[in-house]
């Protein structure tokens, strides 16, 4: 398993195959900000652990050569996170990616390029906000036959609040694309979340399809576990766990590491 272990915004630790090139660039008198650049040229598996204890910022590039897959892992853990994703997936790549975030006043930017005939983008993204988070998404289908599945979801406890843009864009002439966008926030306290799901849609080929939901969780999935002897507070904790759980495609250890995170706040 290739891995990077990153502390604000350097890296600690790397293993990294040769399926992968990585460059890391220093901030400087041209670059105000640190960056890291992904070369995927074949099918690989890449775990990033990202640690803060101050406020950061990162730059993240990610390059999927012609016909290869990269399935991404990332845990996020710490405070006051700005990040910037940039992707770019040529003809016949994948990008799967799979994120638990437990990392109050995070800001993040993802913009995806996928350029090439049948690209594929694909995201799992669940986070636990205390703090006030924000997160845009745009994709971009620049070419024919591409595909992105956009799957949100966030807990809003303490002092947390989500704001959540999703935009698809897909021009005339970029035939036959499918989008799908699905975003739901459950909320533990009284602050404003957001989710806007936007679609720019010219072609008729394309279908596009988007859901989005805040509030807390419904009476009946509530009352079917309290009528089987559950009390309310170990239903609502099974509730979240099986909310933060659900759709996952990790290892055991992803599994274990995404298990710690919730247990923080759901023992």
């Amino acid at each position: 398993m290739n891995k990077i272990v990153i502390h604000n915004d350097e890296i600690k630790k790397s293993k990294i195959s040769e399926g992968i090139k990585l460059d890391f660039i220093l901030k400087n008198e041209f670059f105000s900000i640190n960056s890291i650049k992904f070369n995927i040229y074949e099918d690989v598996e890449l775990e990033i652990d990202y640690e803060s204890d101050s406020e950061s910022r990162l730059d993240l590039f990610f390059h999927v050569h012609k016909g290869a897959s990269l399935k991404l892992f990332e845990r996020r853990e710490g405070k006051f996170v700005k990040v910037q994703y940039k992707y770019y997936v040529d003809e016949a790549a994948n990008v799967s990616s799979t994120k638990i975030y437990d990392a109050s006043g995070s800001n993040e930017l993802c913009i995806v390029n996928l350029n090439g005939f049948k690209a594929s983008f694909d995201m799992n993204f669940k986070t636990i906000a205390t703090d006030e988070e924000k997160y845009t998404m745009l994709i971009n289908h620049n070419a024919s036959k591409t595909c992105s599945n956009l799957n949100i979801s966030g807990i809003n406890i303490d002092e947390g609040s989500i704001n959540v843009n999703l935009n698809g864009v897909i021009l005339k002439g970029k035939e036959e694309c499918m989008i799908n966008q699905n975003g739901r926030i459950i909320t533990f306290n009284e602050n404003d979340c957001i989710i806007k799901p936007n679609l720019i849609i010219e072609e008729d080929t394309s279908i596009a399809n988007h859901a989005a939901s805040i509030g807390s969780f419904s009476d009946d999935e509530v009352f079917y576990l309290m009528s089987r002897g559950i009390d309310y507070e170990t239903s609502i904790n099974l509730l979240t766990k099986g909310f933060l759980m659900k759709n996952l495609n990790v290892t055991k250890s992803q599994e274990k590491a995404i298990k710690k995170v919730i247990s923080n706040y759901w023992g």
